[in-house]
């Protein structure tokens, strides 16, 4: 926060704040852009904890999480990772996502800036249906119930693949629970700065990411064994630094 106070006070000495208007998304859009700020999303499918760099520096990813880096001062971000060389820039001013398959090729998403889209990104290996009619169904849940669903009529996901998602309608901040192919996921918990935006976030897009799917886990029980599909998996916000005033 130092450093956006630096920039601040640069900003009203070169008078960029002296203009009738200027109120406080105004002010920080501005920090931000003087700071040329990105939000990187680091997603980890492997069962190991890898090490991803962004221009060099190292962030550790634990097994099967996700990660969000703050960066700024740069007005090209490189990522990669020690796992497999896969080098992808990112300019300043947005919100990515750079996620490791378990199969180690990359996949990368980028806030789009228009109406919000929603992307389901399988990290895993297995491939992703509802058995004979090959229907990837999402339903988001609220306290009170259904909040929207939507599905890929007559198509799979396959491992390390993603698809856009028809889904639309809802508060973000809403979503307590997600269902994919009747296997639900809590949403996790947010740092505090992001839980206070939330409310304010209903227009980005953001990806559903699935890290593990285990469609063959036996979980013995009396008299019988049942087979269960294990899922990991999370909501990633694409919110830039100047939406999340951060």
């Amino acid at each position: 926060m130092r450093l956006r106070s630096i920039v601040l006070a640069g900003l009203l000495g070169t008078g960029a704040l002296m203009s009738s208007g200027c109120g406080t998304e105004d002010v920080t859009s501005l920090i931000s852009s003087a700071l040329n700020t990105n939000v990187i999303n680091l997603a980890n499918a492997r069962t190991a904890q890898v090490d991803f760099t962004i221009n060099g520096e190292s962030n550790l990813v634990n097994s099967q999480t996700n990660k969000m880096a703050v960066v700024t001062g740069s007005d090209n971000y490189v990522v990669n990772n020690i796992v497999v060389d896969s080098p992808v820039p990112f300019a300043a001013d947005s919100a990515y996502l750079y996620g490791l398959c378990v199969s180690d090729n990359v996949i990368t998403d980028s806030a789009t800036g228009g109406a919000r889209q929603i992307e389901v990104i399988n990290l895993s290996d297995a491939v992703l249906d509802a058995g004979a009619d090959q229907n990837i169904t999402v339903t988001l849940y609220g306290d009170a119930g259904v909040l929207a669903t939507a599905s890929l009529s007559g198509q799979i996901l396959g491992g390390c693949n993603r698809e856009v998602l028809p889904i639309s309608n809802f508060t973000l901040s809403a979503v307590k629970t997600v269902e994919v192919n009747d296997i639900n996921y809590t949403v996790p918990a947010y740092s505090d700065e992001v839980a206070a935006k939330l409310d304010e976030l209903n227009d980005v897009d953001f990806d559903i990411v699935i890290l593990q799917y285990d469609s063959a886990t036996a979980a013995s029980v009396p008299a019988k064994i049942i087979v269960q599909p294990t899922i990991k998996a999370t909501i990633v916000p694409l919110a830039t630094a100047t939406e999340l005033a951060i």
